[in-house]
């Protein structure tokens, strides 16, 4: 016997007789367990498996036991670890009766309850099972690895139980002890276990939050509340695409993102109708811009903040302050403007660079590939705070 067991077995429990199973009357209760006991001892579990091969059900069990019905349920699938070793079970019964009239090589169950229901007896039926602790309807459970083939046969008794009843579903049984039953051995029938929730899988951060826009529209709809809807168009055509303003929000400093704002949103242009953005719409959309620092992971390091002198020209297009300009490469060389007068730009007065840029990459006729006003701010960005 394991010493589990004996230390198990030690434990004082009200554990049912024979007698209360023959007279279906629950337990005397004499003591209360403490919280870190466990509901039945080593004893009790025995006395719940041997009887659950008798034909008595779990909803009996549990409520001669006065425990839970999980408990029993527990006991009898041996979900313990360490487990019981159940070929000791009647070694730890301290009622003689029970080997007696609970004999582990019946030839058929020797302990059958029949019960009345509303004046009218029930026929024992193998297949049907019940939940509550009142139930009258007698449970057969083929169990995946029981005693060994029954060689007698004993007279069953009869009982009376409350009338008032509820039936079992089996794929009520509690999931947890169903998870820790014994491996199947041959039998006809086997509980089919019910299926769990799969775990969620480890949350991974996305680079945009899935409640965040997916447009510009949307994006301007709801600005801290505030609806500039009304300015999409002059925020399409000076180049503010929502995956820019992403970019300007994650990337940019503060500075970078409010002299933008000012510089493409509010100023003026030539031959340019558009209502410009007021002042305090100007500040809203910049506080929106800035607050989408926070809302995604890593952000990839702009140009302007690296220090670095790109090898060519095509490496600066790549990452202009986050921009991927490269589609302007052609202007770039129409202007004059290669790597070389570029890394000389930089050491340029902050006027001086501002005039040349926006001069030289201005919009002067539609059709002619020139570059929107939040494209020419970024180059100048790059070049000054590189």
């Amino acid at each position: 016997m394991s010493s589990a067991s004996s230390s198990s077995a030690a434990d004082e429990r009200d554990n049912p007789t024979y007698k209360n199973f023959k007279t279906q009357t629950p337990v005397k209760k004499t003591r209360t367990p403490n919280p870190s006991e466990r509901a039945l001892n080593r004893e009790g579990r025995a006395i719940c498996r041997i009887a659950s091969t008798h034909q008595i059900s779990v909803s009996q069990i549990a409520r001669i036991f006065r425990v839970s019905y999980s408990s029993v349920q527990r006991a009898i699938d041996n979900a313990y670890s360490p487990r019981d070793v159940v070929a000791e079970d009647y070694a730890h019964l301290k009622d003689p009766e029970f080997s007696k009239h609970f004999p582990p090589d019946a030839a058929a169950p020797t302990f059958a309850l029949k019960q009345e229901r509303h004046g009218r007896k029930r026929s024992e039926s193998p297949q049907t099972t019940s939940d509550e602790d009142d139930s009258d309807v007698p449970l057969s459970l083929k169990r995946k690895c029981r005693a060994p083939p029954p060689k007698s046969v004993s007279a069953a008794f009869t009982a009376k139980k409350p009338r008032h009843f509820s039936s079992f579903t089996p794929s009520k049984r509690n999931s947890d002890s169903e998870s820790h039953s014994q491996p199947p051995c041959t039998s006809t029938s086997t509980a089919q276990l019910p299926r769990r929730k799969p775990r969620s899988p480890a949350e991974t951060k996305p680079l945009f939050p899935t409640s965040s826009p997916t447009t510009l529209s949307a994006f301007l709809k709801n600005v801290n509340k505030i609806d500039l809807s009304a300015y999409r168009s002059l925020l399409s055509a000076r180049g503010f695409t929502l995956e820019r303003i992403r970019i300007m929000g994650e990337t940019w400093t503060d500075k970078m993102v409010k002299e933008a704002v000012e510089r493409g949103l509010c100023e003026d242009e030539e031959e340019d109708e558009r209502k410009t953005l007021n002042a305090i719409d100007a500040l809203t959309l910049e506080l929106e811009i800035r607050k989408l620092r926070g809302k995604t992971g890593s952000s990839p390091t702009p140009i302007a903040n690296s220090g670095a002198i790109p090898p060519s020209l095509s490496a600066f297009l790549r990452n202009v302050v986050g921009f991927d300009l490269t589609e302007h490469r052609a202007l770039f060389a129409v202007q004059g403007l290669d790597i070389d007068r570029l890394c000389v730009m930089r050491e340029w007065d902050a006027e001086d660079l501002r005039e040349v840029v926006g001069r030289a990459l201005q919009p002067r006729e539609e059709g002619a590939g020139w570059m929107s006003k939040l494209e020419i701010l970024a180059v100048e960005f790059a070049l000054r705070d590189g």
